[in-house]
């Protein structure tokens, strides 16, 4: 492949990145899986392991968006065969991994476990650490009705990314569902300087909004409860 060819794939790659973090993060997603889809229409090339994921992720997350069962299978189908696409060009496909798992644990099905704690086990070999992939465990759990497992991974994967932003939420969320006033008040000063620390055009996606209004509500939450 010629050095202009390589860069432009490149390009296309990150254009497809760009289109991709902003229809997940302002939960656009028919509209990133048509953009991203004609793209790859006309470059087949670019289906790599990256942007199948990134196309299962936006099918799964829009499968959740439906009222209608049978389009929420559809859905849910084509993530699932995206992600196995995935995985036939890297087996050890992170993303893919956890898509899979993340579809069972929507469904809340007890199959999401193993592919959670696979998932966890390949960041951590892959890249050191897996703090979110660990609370991703909790999440099954807690989806599962297991909430003293949930709250074992939640604080596992926080103490191993202590400055992670999504672990906060993630342990801050599971702790002001089941009402636990203290536990809310100490993490929230920490969680609260992560978020002004996220950039602007975080702050001004659908995403970053409601994280806004989610500091608000434990705020609340945690007045309302001391005044009791």
């Amino acid at each position: 492949m010629s050095s202009r060819k390589k860069m432009a794939i490149a390009s296309l790659e990150q254009e497809i990145l760009d289109i991709f973090d902003l229809s997940a993060k302002n939960y656009r997603y028919k509209e990133g899986i048509k953009k991203i889809e004609k793209i790859v229409e006309i470059h087949p090339e670019l289906k790599n392991e990256s942007v199948l994921s990134e196309l299962g992720f936006l099918y799964d997350h829009l499968a959740l968006q439906q009222k209608n069962k049978l389009l929420r299978n559809k859905y849910e189908e084509k993530a699932f065969n995206l992600y196995r696409g995935a995985l036939k060009k890297n087996r050890e496909s992170i993303n893919a991994i956890w898509g899979i798992g993340r579809i069972w644990w929507h469904r809340k099905n007890r199959k999401a476990v193993k592919y959670a704690i696979k998932a966890a086990n390949l960041m951590k070999k892959l890249h050191g650490s897996a703090g979110l992939m660990l609370q991703n465990v909790g999440l099954v759990y807690e989806a599962l009705g297991d909430i003293k497992r949930a709250e074992q991974w939640y604080l596992r994967g926080l103490k191993e990314e202590p400055n992670n932003f999504g672990g906060y939420y993630n342990l801050l969320n599971f702790h002001h569902k089941q009402e636990r006033r203290e536990e809310v008040q100490k993490l929230l000063p920490a969680f609260k300087k992560l978020y002004q620390k996220e950039t602007t055009k975080f702050k001004k996606t659908s995403w970053g909004k409601d994280i806004l209004k989610k500091i608000k509500e434990l705020e609340q939450f945690v007045l309302l409860h001391t005044k009791k």
